[in-house]
């Protein structure tokens, strides 16, 4: 009789951790879990407006914002990177960033740090609004190989920042939490 209950209570503790795990597409995540792109459940990641500091943008593309880094990364490259857990974008090097498809990263603090928008595209031209949530938001840019012009007002008018070399930059106090549109080259 002891061991039919020891059993039973294995089968209900392990039943409830597999609850608690896989309750959230966050939780989901980690260090082995691994998804080839195209081939992830519909509900791992949630696009939602709810969520403002994790997005990913392109050319004429509407922002889709997400619940963490990982999830606005894995969307934005493509599948093609998957950060472990403790992990930042901080962690994966330019060159794999920009061969992803990442052509840009705006910022909210200084120093690649806060929310994060992936800006997207096939190649290094186009250009979008930003939403109301990252109007006026941006304080920091990361370029890997494209160029990008911040533009004070929305459809790329007003004054201007151009960043042409790849790294992070500080947009300085001209342009610091005034951008509303964003142009690439």
């Amino acid at each position: 009789m002891n061991r039919q209950f020891a059993v039973l209570m294995l089968t209900l503790i392990l039943l409830a951790t597999s609850a608690i795990m896989f309750a959230s597409p966050a939780n989901a995540i980690s260090e082995a879990f691994i998804i080839p792109y195209g081939h992830a459940p519909s509900t791992l990641f949630t696009a939602s407006s709810s969520f403002t500091d994790f997005c990913v943008t392109g050319p004429d593309q509407p922002i889709e914002c997400f619940s963490s880094e990982s999830e606005a990364l894995y969307i934005a490259s493509k599948g093609q990177i998957l950060l472990a857990v403790g992990q930042t974008t901080t962690d994966i090097s330019s060159e794999e960033l920009s061969s992803s498809g990442i052509k840009a990263i705006l910022y909210e603090h200084t120093n690649h740090t806060g929310a994060a928008l992936y800006v997207t595209s096939s190649s290094c031209s186009g250009w979008n609004n930003l939403s109301p949530s990252w109007s006026d938001r941006v304080t920091s840019v990361w370029t890997g190989g494209c160029g990008v012009t911040l533009f004070e007002h929305f459809n790329l008018t007003g004054p201007s920042l151009s960043i042409n070399a790849p790294g992070t930059y500080y947009v300085g106090a001209a342009m610091n939490d005034k951008a509303s549109s964003w142009s690439l080259y």
